[in-house]
Order: C-alpha cells, then structure tokens, then sequence
C-alpha cells in the first residue's frame, strides 16, 4: 500500500470529482437550460450566426452526458497511472506505443464522443468568468481533473489522453518506420519558439473574440467535434482535415500552433513531479535522443535551455537511449 501512496491524490480527486457530476446529475435543472434546445436549432442559431448566444446553450449537455463524462475522467486517471508505469519501467516501444495510441483514440474518442474535452472546457470556463460573469462548479471541476494530472505526470494529459492530440501523434508516426525515420513523406520539426509566439497570439485572438466582438472562434474551428458529428459543421470539419494532413508532415500541429489548453499545460510542466529526466552522469551526449525525439524537447534538455518546447511523453528518448541515462521520475 505504501508503494503506490503517490497515486493516492490522483484517485481521491476523481473520485471527489465523479460525486459531484454524479449529485448534479440528478439535481432538477443543473442550470444549463439545454434540454429543450434541438439541435438542428443548435446548429442553425450558433454556428450560422458565429455569436455568443445570452442562454448557456453552447454548453449542450445532457445529464447522462455528465455520468458519462464523470466515468470517462476516472478511466482516463486510471490510464495516465498505467501509462506511467508502463514509461518509467520502459515497457513501451514502436509497435506498442501505436496500439496505445489506437487504443487511447478509440476509447476516448470514438467510442466515448468529444465531451468533456479540454479546449470546450477552458472556453466554458473563460465565458462563465468573462461573458456571464458566474462560476460553474461543474466546468471548474472537469476542467481541473484535465489539468491535475499534468502536476503528476508531465504531458499525461495531452499526451495520451487527449483524442485529437493522441490522432495527429498516430498520423505522425504512420509515416515513420521502426528506427523512427520517415517513410512516404519528409517531415520538419518547427521552431517551437515562433510556433509558442503563434499559439499565444491565437489564444489572445480567441479571448478578443469574446470579450470585445461576442465571437465564439472556438466553436468554429473546434477539431473535438469530429468525434461528436451531429455537431461538426463544414468549417470545422474543413480545419480538422487539414490539421490531419498537416500532421504526416509536422508533429501535432493543432497542439503546437493552437491548442489554448496547450498553452496552459505547457505553463504547467514545469510544476510536474513526474517528467524526463537525464543522468548526466551516464550520458555520452550521443545524440540519439535529440533524434528521436519528435518535439525538439531533448534538445533543449541536454542543452540547458530556458524555454522548452511542450513534451508529449512519447518515451522514444527513454526507449532509444544506448547509455540508460534517460527516465521518467
């Protein structure tokens, strides 16, 4: 028991969590106004007009949606915690980390749909405190299960949880072979401080939209819907397409260029308890690891930089290391 005390935390919030959603699941109302609403009008009024609408419609849940969502947090901690396992006794390599990434799309995002994901959370939450002036306790809870793993695990989240972040990572490494070179197509790492600069400017873009022109911006280009089509409109579908095909030829660019919740997590890593870590000590300066390394994050590491790109917690490094310098811890 005292082995596994670490994970404790984590546990206790999701279930926390799950007594929450699971209350306001059966409360008479849960203040969200949505079940009158159709969704061919949710359609029609929300995305034609591209405005805030004054009622909480673009919520859009359900209250067995809560449940669902309740449940599909807690397996996702559940697996952040095996993942983990499965990283820090170095378990995982080509062939497997692809099944895990099939597995991860399949369970949190075909099979279980796009909500609670968390760029609508963070945009819920941003409207509650900017545009309805009220705090939503249920969003703030959601939205916290995202990111209190990210404090126990670096990249946890976004890494192998994430369904759109998990897809454009399964696209990459399709068009690479075992040694992890590319196979059809060449592919480029960007420069992650212009793509850093970018993913502030479109997050500032998103907030301005809000708050000075009413504009969901969001809700028009959001590449979650896609696992949630009755909702997913041409402009969306247009945007997720094309992050897709972008993704043969540059590791998750959704992540790196857009992503607002990939900004906040990217603040967040250097909090985590758990993250890569080298062994100067048994490190040959190689190289390998800069290689492999698809984010450019090994790079930064070894060279002691400042600003470090996000780490996505593939274990390519950890897999790939001839000197056993590299671990997650």
């Amino acid at each position: 028991m005292k082995k596994n005390g670490k994970y404790y935390p984590l546990i206790l919030f999701n279930l926390i969590f799950i007594g929450v959603i699971f209350f306001s699941s059966l409360s008479s109302s849960i203040r969200l106004n949505i079940n009158k609403t159709n969704v061919s009008e949710y359609k029609q009024k929300y995305f034609s007009q591209g405005k805030i609408m004054p009622e909480k419609i673009n919520y859009f849940i359900l209250k067995k949606i809560l449940i669902i969502a309740s449940i599909k947090i807690f397996f996702g901690a559940a697996y952040i915690i095996w993942i983990f396992r499965l990283l820090k006794t170095n378990k995982i390599n080509f062939a497997s980390r692809l099944f895990l990434y099939a597995f991860s799309l399949s369970l949190f995002g075909i099979i279980t749909g796009s909500y609670p994901n968390p760029l609508e959370l963070l945009k819920n939450f941003t409207l509650d405190i900017l545009f309805y002036k009220t705090f939503d306790i249920y969003v703030f809870f959601m939205l916290a299960s995202f990111f209190f793993p990210m404090f126990f695990l670096n990249g946890s989240v976004c890494g192998w949880v994430c369904p759109f972040g998990v897809f454009q990572d399964l696209i990459y490494r399709i068009n690479r072979n075992i040694n992890e070179k590319p196979i059809a197509f060449q592919q480029f790492k960007m420069t992650f401080k212009i793509s850093n600069y970018f993913r502030f400017f479109f997050f500032i873009v998103i907030i301005s939209g809000i708050v000075i022109f009413n504009l969901d911006i969001i809700a028009a280009v959001n590449p979650f819907l896609i696992f949630n089509p009755i909702l997913l409109w041409s402009g969306s579908a247009f945007f997720s397409a094309l992050i897709l095909i972008s993704s043969l030829f540059i590791y998750r660019p959704f992540c790196f260029l857009f992503c607002p919740f990939g900004l906040a997590s990217w603040f967040a890593e250097r909090f985590s308890i758990n993250k890569i870590r080298v062994n100067k000590n048994k490190c040959s300066s190689c190289g390998k690891c800069v290689d492999f390394c698809p984010s450019g994050t090994m790079e930064s590491i070894l060279t002691n930089q400042k600003t470090k790109p996000d780490c996505y917690l593939c274990g390519t490094c950890v897999e790939n290391c001839p000197d056993k310098a590299i671990s997650i811890s």
